[in-house]
Parts: structure tokens; sequence; C-alpha cells
């Protein structure tokens, strides 16, 4: 599993939650249904179908988090980053990467930095 973390009450933000709109939120949780279509579409078999993707909120902590968040596949890691016998077939860091820039700018409009 990966997150996509952003801790506000460490950057200075006593409320994120003035300070994110009901638009932004829906931005965030569309990323979320993104990042699960690109797992998705680049996996097969039992991985597809354990892969999820969520926006997370708790306290002043606000995360994308993406993966095998039941712990149904654990060989997804061995795909990801490879063994001595296999090369890394990564699945999970191309579609966070791709769209970590969505949420950089999201939060970078709101005066964040992550």
């Amino acid at each position: 599993m990966f997150n996509f973390n952003i801790n506000l009450a460490r950057r200075g933000t006593v409320d994120y939650k003035a300070k994110i709109s009901a638009a932004q939120s829906a931005i965030m949780r569309q990323t979320a249904q993104d990042i699960e279509a690109d797992i998705k579409q680049s996996t097969k078999g039992n991985l597809r179908e354990c892969v999820n993707a969520a926006v997370v909120e708790n306290g002043n902590q606000i995360a994308v988090k993406a993966g095998d968040t039941q712990g149904r596949a654990p060989y997804g890691v061995y795909l990801e980053y490879g063994t001595i016998n296999m090369s890394a077939r990564p699945w999970l860091m191309p579609a966070f990467a791709q769209h970590c820039a969505r949420l950089e700018k999201l939060f970078s409009n709101i005066g964040v930095l992550v």
C-alpha cells in the first residue's frame, strides 16, 4: 500500500477543513478513483480484484491511500520491487506518480506545501 499523505498541522494549518473546499475534496476523491483505475488497468487476476484507493481523513491529516489495502495479495510487493529471481514489474508507484502532480497543485493552490 502507498500513501500520498499530508499532515496539515505540521504546515501551520490549524483547521484544514476550513481551507479545503468541497470542490477540492471532490478532486481528491476523483484522483483516488483515477489512481485505482490506472492500477487496475496495469494489473490482472487476484491483484486487480484486491486493489482499491480512497481518501482518508483523520484529525489534521488527509491522505490518498492505494494498493492492496486488505492484504489479500501479499505478492504485490514482490511485483512492485522485484526479487532476486524476478525483475520488478511496477504497478502501484507509476499510477501514484502520474497523479501526485495534480494533488500537489491542489494543495499549493490553498497555500499548503507538500
